[in-house]
Order: structure tokens, then sequence, then C-alpha cells
């Protein structure tokens, strides 16, 4: 038999139950990845978010899983992890950009050392009814301070869901050229170093198992899923996503059991 890698986005897509886009794996998602699994195939998982998750998983699984954390700027793949650290003059230069434009956001940093944000006023601690709120930051990350030469691996600019896109083109005017920028929820801009994508991850994970392209699925919903859309034909969108989303993709589907079933019907 000639194996196959499926990879899910999660937030909003594995972790999707009913309405609610962070709620946890649902039942008939579960049963159908095992199946995928129990037949010799390869499951993985391409996020935004990072590593830390990636336990929490494998125990609501019941198996270990390959991990594409941070939009592919983390890697885990068996015993091996692979990481791009955005250099710390640049994730200065992003605070200058925030700080001279004017942008409402705040700044947050993934790195080796914790989860930190930027003090200020701006988004979204003058909206405490936001998707991710002040007392979301405070509660999990911690306040950043100059001076340590931190390890970071993503860099997010949280910002009002009304601006989010001109401040994101306003972001890549600057930084285009060094940064990979998308967005991963109505209010998250996240960056990455230039080449950092989660295709380009899955792309990295397929060629480890020397698996070719046309036997990987990926399956997602937002803009920083698009680049496995490009990357792949066996794409699939859930059905809630924006058009521009769905458009990259090949297949539109309401589940990652719905993407799953069509996927393993592909002769190939």
């Amino acid at each position: 038999m000639q194996v196959k890698l499926f990879v899910s986005d999660l937030d909003g897509t594995l972790l999707k139950i009913g309405d609610q886009y962070s709620a946890g794996v649902s039942e008939e998602n579960k049963q159908a990845i095992r199946e995928f699994v129990k037949q010799g195939n390869v499951f993985a998982v391409a996020t935004a978010r990072g590593i830390d998750y990636k336990e929490e998983l494998e125990k609501v699984l019941g198996f270990e899983i390959d991990y594409v954390g941070n939009n592919g700027a983390l890697i885990k793949i068996q015993n091996r992890q692979r990481k791009h650290i955005i250099p710390n003059k640049l994730v200065k230069k992003v605070q200058e950009i925030v700080r001279d434009e004017k942008l409402n956001v705040t700044v947050t940093l993934n790195a080796d050392e914790g989860f930190f944000y930027v003090p200020t006023n701006c988004y979204p601690f003058d909206d405490q009814n936001s998707n991710h709120n002040g007392d979301f930051l405070e509660k999990f990350a911690e306040r950043y301070k100059e001076g340590p030469n931190y390890h970071v691996t993503k860099i997010m600019a949280l910002a009002n869901p009304k601006e989010i896109d001109n401040i994101k083109t306003v972001l890549k005017q600057y930084l285009k050229d060094e940064l990979e920028i998308v967005l991963s929820d109505v209010d998250l801009i996240d960056m990455t170093l230039k080449g950092c994508s989660k295709g380009n991850g899955v792309k990295e994970l397929a060629e480890m198992y020397n698996i070719p392209d046309h036997r990987v699925g990926v399956v997602g919903d937002t803009e920083n899923d698009a680049s496995m859309f490009y990357n792949f034909k066996n794409s699939y969108c859930m059905d809630h996503a924006t058009d521009e989303v769905k458009s990259a993709a090949t297949t539109i589907v309401t589940s990652v059991k719905e993407a799953l079933e069509q996927f393993m019907e592909i002769e190939n």
C-alpha cells in the first residue's frame, strides 16, 4: 500500500465543533483520523499555534503526531525539530514601525523563552469585547522587556478587525522582503521569516516521508492556510472561510472528516 499524508489546520478546522472554532476535536473527526492512521497513513497538523499544544492534542487523538507550528517557523517531525529564528534586530524593527506609524496594535512574540506582549494602550486593551482581549494577554503572556536576546519564531500583531487589512498593508510595505505576513484570525496578523509558511512546512514533512505531492491532502480555513492550498492539489477549505481563501483550494468541505473521506477516495 502507498502511504498518504493528510495535514490539518487547528482553529476553525480540526478544533471546530458547531459554531465554536476552537472548541476541541469532535468525535466524528477523531474517528475519521484514527481510521486514516490505522490504514498506515500519516496524519499531521499545521497551525499558527506554538509547539506547546502538540502534547495536548496527542492526548486527545491517542497517538503522536508530526507538527508544523508557528505557520511553518517551527517543525517537529518524529524526533527531529527545526526552527526559523527571527533576528532580534528585525523584532525591534517591527516595534519601531508600529510606533512610528502609530498603528493601533499590540505586538506579541512567540519565543523559546516564553510568550510575551509589548505593553501598550492600543487594541485589544482598548476593547475588552475583542476576540483576544487584554485579559487574555495578561493571563497567557508576560510583559516584554528590552535587553535579552529572545529566540523568536513568530511575531503577532493584534489589530481591530475593522482596521486589520490596512494595518497589514502598512506592515507589508516595510517588511515584505524580510517577513511572511498573513492573517490567522479576524484580529491577528502573523509574521514569520521569509519563506516560512505552512505550505513549505508540509512540503518538508512530505519529503521526509518520501510521499509525493499527489498523495498529500491539506485542509484549512484562513489566509495562513492558503500556502498549503497553493502547494498541493488535494486541498480542502472549510465552508465558513472567506471567498478569497476558498478560491485558493480545490474543494469546499464542512469538516475534517468530510475532507478525509474525499481524499481517501482519490486513486493515486
